[in-house]
């Protein structure tokens, strides 16, 4: 095996820790500061430092903001209209004067 376990001692392994069996003492982080550091095991994982974390979730803000925007201004100019499409959007005839 390219890791240096044979299929015997993989066997053997897996014959120890179903006796063992760990999981079942596992509790995990116990502290709030364990369980701080615990949560961004995930985003670390992927590369995904705090500093990044901040600008993704500044950008999604941004696009909450933008689409409640755009979708104020489409309202406004159903109602100056008089009129909106069947799908619920304004037919370009409308929005060129």
């Amino acid at each position: 095996m390219a890791n240096g376990w044979t299929p015997e001692r993989r066997a053997r392994q897996a014959e120890m820790i179903r006796t063992w069996r760990p999981w079942e003492k596992s509790t995990g982080p116990r502290t709030p500061d364990g369980k701080a550091k615990a949560s961004v095991n995930a985003d670390m994982a992927q590369g995904c430092t705090p500093e990044v974390k901040d600008e993704r979730d500044a950008v999604r803000e941004f696009m909450r903001e933008w689409k409640e925007l755009l979708r104020r201004h489409r309202d406004l100019l159903r109602r100056a209209n008089g009129h909106a499409g069947a799908c619920g959007f304004l037919p370009a005839r409308c929005l060129r004067g």
